[in-house]
């Protein structure tokens, strides 16, 4: 081994010379860059030899490169074409000798191919797709790097194309490879259009003549451009580099689009049930500006009773106008009616502004005729006020807010029948209204909503958790003069009571620490009826650990010292305890004016009991104390018991040699 290291420095030599003789790196620089690639070769030679060597090495060499060229660029030096090139090429060695010994890696492979891109590697390249892909078939990545290679920088479309029908014979059901495929496509038929305009060509009229029925078009065994399985029956008759005629775009059905609709036809059957993907395509296609008929029919077929898919559906009026006045924003609607002189820019922002509520206005008609079809469709409720509560938050015009204002009234009322009918609603569409009316400002809505959510869904926590909060923090506002409720609270007991009535009905550690901020903060009771309350709780959230050290610190910052101590040697008396929790509780105790050393020392000895096997960090911390008050001799013991103590006491060992060194 030691052999092939000094071959391999020794063939540095004359790189390292002219570095040095151009003064780019001194005598001592190039004695450090000759040790440090000695020491990585030496582990990249061994015969137990690990990835992150590779990896070391790699972004030594990479950092070292990078600040050649820097001072290069400084000192406007030029070196010699293979001296300059030398860590580039050095690299590539490294990952070659790595990717030998980690064949199965395929991030290594797609770091190395990273590389090979951002150092315009071309003639490399081939090799390594070459071997990834041999290696690696069934990762997606690979199969678009490889294809995007061929069509962006070789100019080849009918490698890329046939680099992708052959990902999919070997991976039928990868989504991305469809999408991929779908999107190669899509530029393939825009740069064809893009030409063909220069050449003076009716675009429009070709498109129309090239819309052909794909049942109808011919088999044809010997063309290269067919493509598998559900859509082997279109052909390409164009070639790359011949020149294009009218009669060869007429008879090139790719420019009707049908292939990429071809190809979302036959990624959605990987995909059925998957909405977002459907979206993907639709986003893709509509970037292009290719019709996305067929992806709503698909949508409205294939999801007919879900309501994110009608939501979609209803709200495609609204796209279209996005796309067509990209730069248009709700948040425009005011400068409509501001009295400033007329101008052609105002009067272009009046159409659009009719344009948007002619869109507007059909989307509301959607959601209305759903509603109609299915008034006690709870789902479609959902998104309708979802869109609703978004548009009125988007926009600033106040005559826009008072047509969404009215439209998410006459909504709630829908939405208070069914919920008084006993119609089962998500949590998630009472948390929504919740929302819409803090927006609104309507306290009675949003306290009675609250209501009538915790008695159809009883369980809630987070339902309960917003209705005591709501409670408490607007005490002094739900009074008879300014909310006309049947629910309202006015005394600190009445709040105490229902805190305790909803305890009866849901367990929720988070309302239990609601209740104990309202008894501290608000009514500030005595430490002894807080620790009662406390007692009865802990038993029944033994498990929640943001519970513990949030009621800890609570206590500690409105009780005493002994109250708090009082409070967590309660906790302790109930595992499982989280690090954390012990760590704190140590600190509470070390930071004390006067410490008390026997108190602090029964808490290590609980703790490393408890959690000693695992933890590394409160041995050290254990040390540490015992160093600090003087008791050497019980820090060296302790080191012992913890190498037996700990299952991986590797990282305890090195943290503690670095520690006495």
């Amino acid at each position: 081994m030691a052999d092939k290291v000094q071959l391999t420095l020794e063939s540095m030599v004359d790189e390292l010379e002219e570095l040095q003789l151009s003064g780019l790196f001194t005598h001592d620089e190039i004695r450090s860059i000759v040790k440090n690639r000695r020491n990585f070769e030496y582990l990249i030679k061994r015969n137990d030899k690990e990835k992150i060597d590779f990896i070391r090495y790699i972004q030594y060499e990479m950092n070292l490169d990078l600040l050649k060229r820097q001072r290069m660029k400084i000192h406007s030096i030029q070196l010699d074409r293979k001296v300059k090139y030398a860590g580039t090429q050095r690299i590539h060695a490294i990952y070659r000798s790595a990717l030998l010994k980690f064949k199965g890696d395929a991030r290594m492979w797609l770091q190395y191919i990273d590389f090979a891109l951002k150092m315009k590697s071309f003639k490399a390249l081939n090799r390594i797709f070459g071997d990834a892909l041999r290696l690696h078939h069934d990762i997606a990545g690979i199969w678009v790097l490889a294809a995007s290679w061929e069509f962006h920088h070789n100019g080849n479309n009918q490698a890329a194309r046939h680099l992708f029908q052959r990902g999919l014979r070997l991976n039928p059901r990868s989504k991305e490879l469809y999408f991929e495929y779908c999107r190669l496509e899509l530029i393939y038929v825009h740069k064809i259009r893009k030409r063909m305009e220069i050449k003076g060509f009716d675009k429009e009229k070709i498109v129309v003549e090239n819309a052909i029925d794909i049942e109808s078009l011919p088999d044809n065994e010997d063309e290269n451009t067919e493509l598998q399985d559900d859509f082997m029956a279109l052909k390409s008759e164009g070639k790359p580099g011949v020149e294009l005629s009218e009669s060869t775009i007429k008879s090139n059905p790719f420019l009707s689009g049908e292939i990429p609709r071809v190809i979302y036809k036959s990624a959605i059957n990987v995909a059925p049930n998957d909405f977002e993907y459907r979206k993907k395509f639709c986003d893709l296609f509509s970037y292009f500006g290719e019709s996305t008929d067929h992806i709503y029919e698909s949508i409205n077929e294939d999801f007919p009773d879900v309501p994110y898919a009608i939501s979609y559906l209803a709200q495609r009026p609204l796209y279209e106008f996005y796309e067509a006045n990209n730069k248009f924003s709700m948040k425009d609607l005011d400068k409509i009616y501001e009295e400033d002189e007329e101008s052609e820019s105002e009067e272009n922002m009046e159409m659009e502004e009719n344009a948007f509520r002619t869109a507007f206005d059909s989307v509301l008609k959607n959601f209305d005729d759903h509603m109609n079809e299915k008034p006690d469709d709870t789902g479609i409720i959902y998104e309708y006020a979802n869109f609703l509560i978004s548009s009125y938050l988007e926009n600033e015009s106040k005559e826009f807010q008072k047509l969404l204002q009215k439209k998410i009234g006459q909504l709630y009322v829908k939405f208070e029948y069914l919920l008084k009918d006993g119609v089962e609603f998500e949590e998630r569409c009472i948390l929504l209204w919740v929302k819409i009316y803090l927006e609104l400002n309507n306290l009675t809505n949003v306290f009675d909503i609250l209501t009538f959510g915790t008695s159809v869904l009883p369980n809630s926590h987070i339902l309960w958790n917003e209705k005591m909060k709501l409670t408490v923090l607007l005490e002094d506002l739900l009074t008879p003069k300014n909310v006309s409720s049947e629910y309202v609270i006015n005394t600190h007991s009445d709040i105490v009571e229902m805190f305790q009535d909803s305890f009866e009905i849901c367990e929720s550690s988070e309302l239990w620490f609601q209740y104990f901020e309202y008894l501290v903060k608000t009514i500030k009771v005595d430490f002894k009826d807080f620790y009662e309350q406390f007692s009865v709780a802990v038993k029944l959230f033994i498990n929640e650990r943001e519970f513990k050290g949030d009621t800890l610190f609570l206590v500690k910052n409105h009780y005493s010292f002994e109250d708090t101590r009082l409070l967590y040697e309660r906790i302790l008396d109930y595992t499982p305890i989280p690090e954390e929790f012990y760590k704190t509780v140590l600190d509470l105790e070390i930071n004390q004016p006067e410490p008390n050393k026997t108190k602090i020392r029964e808490l290590f000895v609980n703790t490393t009991t408890n959690i000693g096997n695992k933890s590394s960090d409160i041995w050290m911390k254990y040390i540490k104390w015992e160093q600090e008050i003087g008791n050497f001799m019980r820090a060296n013991q302790l080191y012992n018991v913890a190498v037996q103590a700990l299952d991986k006491p590797e990282q305890f060992i090195k943290e503690h040699s670095i520690y006495i060194n």
